[in-house]
């Protein structure tokens, strides 16, 4: 009985000596994709293998890799030209051997790769097509109300416009200049 418990401390122990690792998954510019272990490996004499989730092996513990989906490999990284949802990595360390899962979700990768389409004034002056659109819209919102009233004032002064604006003042002749005068001295015959 002592035995087993022993073994089962001593289990107990190397379940606690063995690291946990983490894997992070990345998207680089190019499309790439990088798995990469939390930890490096503590000694340059550890193995390191790759497989999808079939069990196909991708990079294996010699180093040799899948041409067409590995693009580079390091002991606790691997870049692939494409998505995989499910890697397994196993280490092998001085007799010790320790595994990761690397699970991602491709769809939220392919959702985000495409970027928004781009409407460009210039060389250097870029923006999405829906900001263009909003922007767009509100400048025609603003200008088309000023446009309308410059249209109005315009047809109104080439048909005349307001016509006491426009009138002519011409002084009077002269008979209703003797007629202004005599009625300011009050002598105004009417005739009978």
């Amino acid at each position: 009985m002592k035995e087993a418990a022993l073994l089962i401390v001593l289990f107990s122990a190397a379940a606690a000596a063995t690291p946990h690792l983490n894997c992070s998954i990345t998207k680089s510019n190019n499309g790439s994709f990088r798995h990469q272990i939390s930890e490096e490996p503590s000694s340059p004499k550890c193995t390191a293998s790759w497989e999808d989730r079939n069990g196909t092996v991708i990079v294996d513990i010699l180093g040799k890799y899948d041409h067409h989906l590995v693009t580079s490999h390091t002991l606790h990284s691997v870049t692939l030209k494409d998505c995989k949802d499910f890697l397994l990595y196993k280490r092998e360390c001085d007799g010790v051997q320790v595994k990761a899962s690397c699970s991602v979700n491709c769809s939220l990768f392919a959702v985000n790769s495409h970027p928004p389409s781009r409407v460009c004034l210039s060389l250097n002056i870029c923006t999405d097509t829906v900001t263009a659109g909003v922007s767009a819209a509100a400048a025609i919102v603003t200008v088309l109300p000023l446009l309308l009233f410059l249209l109005w004032l315009v047809r109104k002064w080439r048909s005349g416009g307001c016509r006491s604006a426009h009138e002519i003042y011409t002084p009077p002749s002269e008979q209703e200049q003797v007629r202004i005068e005599m009625e300011g001295k009050g002598t105004i015959k009417t005739p009978q």
